[in-house]
């Protein structure tokens, strides 16, 4: 048995400096939008798990289960305005949509069983892997269009895959590998 967990951040690099954009002040005054004035836009926090175990109930076959799990938060979206220079940008908050603010959130987990069997001669492998997925990307709408305006971008995937291949171990030059892939 197996177990491996990790978490690391990474520091924003956006400096959001709405107030300073004439445009975004009177669409805020206008309609209702909340002037974005943050530092340090884009910073995310990693965080996964992953656990396999393997099981020898023979010495010609071997069976693996792994999973593993991965989430990723970002606060803000690392978008840079070429006009105003350096690492800076704007745009307008949600005023209470979607938390608030812009931001980045996925989520992702996949379970892989391999059984590998030894043939004497080559080795029969099946690999069976079941994998799920989400992603949210919340944007300002003020970056494309002049009006406060929440955009949420959602995303789910459901994936299976197996595959079955025939490798040889053969003891002259000439080797093969074969086998047949389902996504």
């Amino acid at each position: 048995l197996r177990i491996a967990a990790y978490r690391f951040e990474n520091r924003g690099y956006v400096d959001m400096v709405s107030d300073s954009d004439p445009s975004k002040v009177v669409i805020a005054n206008d309609f209702g939008g909340v002037l974005n004035n943050r530092t340090e836009v884009g910073g995310n926090e990693f965080a996964g798990v992953r656990a396999s175990l393997l099981w020898q109930p023979a010495d010609n076959l071997s069976v693996t289960l792994m999973h593993a799990r991965q989430d990723l938060d970002q606060n803000g979206m690392s978008y840079i305005d070429p006009d105003i220079g350096g690492y800076k940008s704007t745009a307008l908050d949600f005023n209470g949509e979607f938390d608030g603010q812009e931001g980045r959130s996925d989520e992702g987990s996949f379970t892989n069983l391999v059984i590998n069997y030894d043939l004497s001669w080559g080795n029969l492998i099946s690999s069976t892997t079941i994998s799920d997925s989400t992603q949210i990307r919340d944007i300002a709408g003020s970056r494309f269009i002049p009006l406060p305006l929440p955009i949420r971008n959602e995303n789910s995937r459901d994936n299976f895959t197996q595959e079955l291949r025939v490798s040889s171990q053969l003891s002259g030059p000439v080797q093969f590998l074969g086998g047949i892939y389902y996504e």
